[in-house]
């Protein structure tokens, strides 16, 4: 289905360069279609990469994400066994510098016993003081084992956390590379395309020129076309998100048309249309009130920024209520 998605976009993009000269590609020179279908191939090859790269990059944010957190963690919990520790070292010195005066200590504590008040309350109290110093030790040795484990864990989720910084720089670094190519990719199925215009409109010399529109509204479609796998964020106007107002909004930028960043603002916005006389680049409005836009792109598709499920995705210009349509430049 995806497949078919991106073959009825690359027959839209197609349609919007020649389609103001009243001709396809098919009667082009046979070179020159040869070169847009290897442009066209060449594009959604890239696009391809593209998703596959995102989602990996994606993957590793997240993986990035829970390492820190558990290095976080660790190092907190290594912290408290530190101060922990130093408490009953400290404890520990004290009873080393008091043993020369046990003896005293013990007559001392019988004393207290004696005198006091209530003797068996004493009593109570002096052994309670003499088990907690009998476990200091054995408490120091247990908060050695625990640090030495806390601080082996830690080791090991700071070497995590460098090589999944490595790992996410490094995807970051390729999809930016394989945007930048797609980019490229796009002007060169735009520069085919335009020759094989070129030499169609020679051969037809009455053809009437394509107007500025025509080239406005190829501009528009191959920019949403490229940010198709893209996520869908409420306000985003690109360079990596977008919502419905905002994909439309940078789209028709590219052909230097501005737009305001608002569907039912942007049903204002241009010319009116009917469904059936759509054409490539028209924005398509639904719902009532007006609260989605999408951007037409010929054979009864649309390309538009759905919603945090799905992103920027092809589908059918009828999968939702239509509002209405406008043509913007």
């Amino acid at each position: 289905m995806a497949h078919a998605s991106r073959n009825h976009a690359a027959r839209a993009l197609t349609a919007i360069c020649l389609g103001a000269t009243g001709a396809t590609i098919l009667t082009a020179a046979p070179a020159l279609a040869d070169d847009v279908d290897q442009a066209q191939a060449k594009v959604e090859h890239i696009s391809h990469d593209r998703k596959a790269v995102a989602r990996t990059a994606q993957q590793n944010h997240r993986a990035l994400y829970k390492a820190r957190l558990s290095l976080s963690v660790t190092r907190a919990e290594l912290r408290s066994y530190r101060m922990a520790l130093v408490e009953v070292q400290d404890r520990v010195q004290a009873m080393q510098d008091e043993e020369g005066s046990s003896i005293g200590r013990a007559l001392s504590a019988a004393s207290e016993v004696t005198t006091a008040p209530d003797p068996a309350e004493a009593l109570d109290d002096v052994q309670a003081e003499m088990t907690e110093d009998a476990e200091a030790p054995e408490t120091e040795d247990s908060l050695q084992d625990r640090l030495v484990e806390l601080r082996a864990a830690s080791t090991r989720q700071e070497t995590r956390v460098r090589v999944l910084t490595t790992r996410v720089q490094r995807t970051n670094r390729h999809l930016a590379d394989v945007k930048a190519s797609l980019s490229r990719a796009y002007a060169a199925l735009k520069d085919a395309k335009d020759e094989a215009a070129a030499a169609e409109a020679e051969a037809e010399a009455q053809a009437p020129a394509a107007p500025a529109a025509s080239s406005g509204a190829a501009a528009a479609v191959a920019y949403a076309m490229a940010q198709v796998g893209d996520a869908y964020v409420y306000g985003a106007a690109g360079p990596d998100a977008f919502d419905c107002s905002g994909l439309t909004m940078a789209a028709w930028a590219q052909a230097g048309v501005a737009l305001p960043h608002s569907s039912s603002a942007q049903m204002g916005s241009g010319t009116p249309v009917s469904i059936e006389a759509l054409q490539p680049g028209d924005l398509v409005f639904y719902y009532s009130p007006v609260s989605h836009v999408g951007m037409y792109i010929g054979n009864g598709q649309l390309v538009h920024a759905a919603n945090p499920s799905t992103g920027v995705q092809v589908t059918s210009v009828s999968s939702m209520p239509i509002a209405g349509a406008v043509r913007p430049g």
